[in-house]
């Protein structure tokens, strides 16, 4: 549903669409999540799916592997912010 999005808006980003390795596929994210019993919305399944290794995840705030995933009452902890540095 959010995958052609995703490829779109990193294009756009980084000048090439994500490569088939920045991406778990959706077997993988599929298996992860039931190992740890987790459901996740839609188009977060989806980008892990298509750019879950993607450098952009590391660049600036840090988008959290699957294994990191955790809900919080009813929020979902999906991303951790960089701090950055005052320069």
């Amino acid at each position: 549903m959010f995958k052609r999005y995703y490829c779109d808006k990193i294009s756009e980003s980084c000048g090439a669409p994500p490569v088939p390795d920045e991406g778990l596929g959706d077997d993988a994210v599929r298996v992860e999540l039931a190992r740890r019993e987790l459901i996740i919305p839609t188009a977060l399944f989806d980008y892990h799916s298509v750019a879950g290794r993607h450098w952009i995840n590391e660049n600036h705030d840090r988008l959290r592997p699957i294994e990191k995933l955790e809900w919080m009452g009813d929020k979902l902890v999906f991303l951790d912010q960089s701090k950055g540095r005052i320069a």
